[in-house]
């Protein structure tokens, strides 16, 4: 019997688990046609959790961060509305 067999089950287990919540998370996945913030949220948290725990969790640090940050950045905070000037408009633009 293979003394690696846990290391391979827990391994079948994450692989399995990942691959889940890719399919939740894909662009056409129900979660973003119904804007589910608290699913979407939840979700990313659980990728974000297992993939930290995996042993080339260091090569994927920048990739990771950039990723959970756009998915779970409320829109307002990453892009707050500025004030347009007023549109000054002379006659002699005309």
């Amino acid at each position: 019997m293979n003394g690696n067999h846990g290391a391979d089950s827990l391994y079948s287990r994450i692989l399995k688990e990942l691959l889940r919540l890719q399919k939740t998370l894909e662009p056409k996945a129900a979660v973003h046609i119904h804007r589910d913030l608290s699913t979407l949220k939840a979700c990313v948290k659980q990728a974000e959790i297992l993939i930290r725990g995996l042993s080339c969790a260091h090569e994927l640090q920048e990739d990771l961060d950039l990723a959970v940050k756009g998915m779970v950045t409320e829109a307002s905070e990453t892009r707050k509305k500025r004030q347009k000037p007023a549109l000054c408009m002379d006659d002699d633009d005309i």
